[in-house]
């Protein structure tokens, strides 16, 4: 039997690429099996390490190896063993685009955990300083989640479309010309998201504190990109674009460190001299005596139309105000008391009429 050389290339040519392929399935198998040990022994006596130590950056790191599941080994070991043989191009670029996609996948879930372990951390960090001013409050931590979020999900994308073939520099471009249109065409939405990002650096007010902007007034709720939220005190929801609370003055009633009480108290001219240079000092005491009061002064104002006038000034370290209202209702208390013990009236508006006969 004559065999030609064409029939004997041929042979070895299927010998060459059966040989390929089964050096490149042990290859596939080889990494699958490297896999295998460093996910259930590797991770497992590095996670029992991590746990013997007081820093929690370990834990975190092993938390995010052992996030990265199965289909992933096995198509990173698919591959690995596909460079080792000749494979249709079609075949070639599903192995390559699913390895791509999984691949980013597991980047993207790797960045998130990231992102979310820095930006709480510092934010717990911010809220042991004693300074309020210096903490970070739950919105803005959300918000810089958010953008670094969106800025490598950007660069993300513009990697797939980079692996994928397409020219990126003009896409680039493309885009800039329309971001300066887009820009145009939202100036008043980026101007309540620029406002959004002013108020947290800014400080001006948290969820929880109670402003005053203009005649509105209520406990701010909820600080979103485009408007906050403000319950008033009858109960309704008014809803402020953010560009109007930065170009307005606001009123923090939160930030009071100490609230001024300040009022006008009247009794009658018969009163007598003796007793009218005892009241400030009786009101003193009926003020000192109430815990968390800080008396200020009490003095003898003015003559009246119809009574005698005191001014009374006095603080209350707090920024609670029904707190503040309830001192105040306990001072008014010991006022009354006090008067009543020691026989002094209070004046109302009169007016006595002369008539001659």
């Amino acid at each position: 039997m004559i065999i030609s050389m064409e029939t004997i290339g041929i042979l070895i040519s299927q010998y060459t690429s059966s040989f390929s392929f089964f050096n490149a399935l042990l290859v596939a198998i080889g990494v699958l099996g490297v896999m295998y040990i460093f996910r259930f022994f590797v991770l497992v006596k590095l996670r029992y390490l991590a746990k013997r130590t007081s820093s929690e950056i370990d834990d975190h790191l092993i938390e995010m190896f052992e996030a990265i599941g199965w289909p992933f080994y096995i198509i990173f070991s698919i591959f690995i063993a596909s460079k080792m043989t000749a494979l249709p191009s079609v075949l070639n670029d599903i192995i390559y685009y699913s390895f791509l996609i999984i691949s980013v996948f597991y980047i993207i879930k790797t960045i998130n955990k990231v992102v979310n372990y820095v930006v709480w951390n510092i934010a717990k960090k911010s809220r042991k300083n004693a300074d309020p001013n210096k903490q970070i409050d739950d919105t803005m931590v959300f918000a810089i989640r958010k953008i670094i979020k969106m800025v490598f999900a950007l660069i993300i994308f513009v990697f797939l479309l980079s692996n994928s073939g397409y020219d990126v520099s003009a896409l680039i471009t493309g885009l800039g010309v329309a971001g300066i249109a887009l820009a145009f065409a939202m100036q008043n939405i980026l101007e309540d998201i620029f406002a959004y990002f002013t108020i947290h650096l800014d400080n001006m007010f948290k969820i929880g504190d109670y402003i005053v902007i203009g005649a509105d007034m209520g406990t701010v709720k909820k600080i979103g990109l485009r408007s906050t939220r403000i319950e008033t005190l009858n109960g309704d929801e008014l809803i402020i674009p953010n560009r109007d609370l930065t170009s307005t003055r606001v009123r923090n009633f939160k930030k009071i460190q100490r609230r001024r009480m300040e009022f006008n108290l009247s009794v009658t001219y018969d009163t007598p001299t003796k007793k009218v240079e005892q009241i400030p000092s009786i009101i003193e005491n009926c003020i000192r005596s109430i815990p968390k009061t800080e008396f200020s002064r009490t003095v003898f104002k003015d003559f009246g139309n119809s009574a005698l006038i005191y001014n009374i000034v006095y603080y209350i370290p707090s920024n609670d105000y029904t707190e503040c209202l309830n001192i105040n209702q306990q001072v008014n208390f010991n006022i009354k008391r006090a008067f009543e013990k020691n026989k002094i009236e209070f004046a109302f508006p009169t007016q006595t009429i002369f008539i001659n006969k």
